[in-house]
């Protein structure tokens, strides 16, 4: 009898702990601190040119809602309790428009898509993203391409394609490293758009 009672103590014993529920991981969401638009601009102004940025193009294992890491083995692996709070194209659209606005320029940079028929002659920033990840080493990558085009009379003309690579070391370990890497490496970018766009415009002007 007592060997029968031990039994049923261990067999419910293992009931119970398959019934208890597994522990389950936090998932953790992550957007960029980007700048507040610059509530200076003035959209109906006649003395800025109109640059419209279009929702940039992530293609590949990039365009995932998981962070992306590249392995020491070149293995791409998903983290996937590390997700971006919104798709990543989304995300990085926004911070571009934010942090180009954030100063007086004469530029003003709007959506893809708003009306800007008071403005002179707009430009159009197209975007393509073919890697956002994390690399070995402990770095962001961000590498694609850019093109810029001339707006005239609803007509388009490409003026420059661009492409970029930049890689920004981790200060230290983890996946809101990496975000604040990868914001780095988009001001990178930010800077490149910008000293494109004066040079052109400073060509169209002569």
């Amino acid at each position: 009898m007592r060997a029968f009672s031990i039994i049923t103590s261990a067999c419910t014993l293992l009931v119970l702990s398959a019934c208890a529920p597994t522990p389950v991981s936090e998932t953790y969401y992550y957007q960029f601190n980007a700048p507040l638009l610059n509530q200076g601009v003035v959209f109906n102004s006649t003395d800025k040119h109109s640059v419209l940025v279009k929702n940039v193009d992530i293609v590949g294992v990039s365009d995932n809602p998981s962070l992306v890491q590249i392995l020491d083995s070149g293995v791409t692996h998903l983290a996937n309790y590390h997700q971006w709070a919104s798709s990543p194209s989304k995300l990085v659209t926004q911070y571009l428009l934010a942090t180009l606005n954030r100063e007086e320029s004469q530029f003003i940079f709007t959506p893809s898509g708003k009306s800007t028929k008071s403005l002179n002659s707009s430009w159009i920033v197209d975007v393509r993203i073919d890697q956002l990840a994390g690399t070995k080493s402990n770095k962001a990558s961000l590498s694609g391409m850019f093109y810029l085009y001339q707006l005239e009379n609803s007509e388009k003309e490409l003026k420059g394609q661009f492409s970029f690579g930049f890689e920004q070391s981790l200060a230290q370990e983890g996946f809101s490293e990496l975000v604040k890497s990868h914001q780095l490496n988009l001001d990178k970018l930010v800077a490149l758009i910008e000293d494109k766009l004066n040079l052109m415009q400073s060509a169209e002007s002569h």
